[in-house]
């Protein structure tokens, strides 16, 4: 399914106003995953997302099935190299770039190298000014990704920890699909958004 955008409205419940940010905790330090061997053709067994200017593939779920690469690489992994939806895939086979992992991910893969996020809180009181940030998603996806901040709007100019890429991920503490989002977006008043970011962005 392609993507969607929707520009957030400058009317309406979702024309939220000054944000203030609360920043979580930084993800980890990259790290690289062997999933199979050059000889072997087992199904990736995951879901990603990306859009070029989001700094990596967002895993949006992960197979528990061994017969596929990302599950039987899980299950002989430690804990903290084991791949989770809402990671980064930043580089397939050592190669980084958009346009080149989009088509390595069509063919067997051999390693990923894979970025945790960073998760952080952004509060954001309704007020007069538009929130002047346009989003982009997937029907299918888990998250709103933010495609444009307009110079006009409060994001911009209350210099929020919010840039192109980011992923809205949770609102008001609701995680959901893009539309499920979109709605607590035009319905909560003051809106504490859940923002993933690629650490290594």
């Amino acid at each position: 399914k392609l993507p969607t955008s929707r520009e957030i409205p400058s009317e309406g419940p979702a024309a939220a106003g000054i944000a203030v940010t609360t920043v979580g905790v930084r993800g980890a330090e990259p790290f690289i995953a062997a999933l199979q061997e050059s000889h072997e053709q087992k199904p990736m067994g995951m879901r990603m997302e990306a859009f070029e200017y989001s700094g990596g593939f967002y895993v949006t779920d992960v197979a528990e099935d061994e017969r596929t690469a990302v599950a039987s690489y899980n299950a002989r992994a430690d804990e903290d190299k084991r791949i989770r939806p809402g990671d980064y895939v930043v580089a397939v086979n050592g190669v980084t770039g958009f346009a080149e992992m989009k088509a390595l991910v069509q063919e067997p893969v051999s390693t990923v190298t894979v970025m945790r996020p960073r998760i952080f809180d952004v509060t954001v009181p309704r007020c007069d000014k538009p929130l002047g940030m346009g989003v982009k998603y997937a029907p299918d996806g888990t998250s709103l990704t933010v495609e444009n901040i307009r110079a006009e709007g409060a994001v911009a100019d209350a210099g929020v920890d919010i840039v192109v890429g980011d992923r809205i991920v949770a609102v008001s503490g609701r995680r959901g699909n893009p539309a499920q989002l979109l709605s607590a977006l035009d319905s909560t008043r003051d809106a504490e958004l859940t923002v993933s970011r690629c650490s290594g962005a």
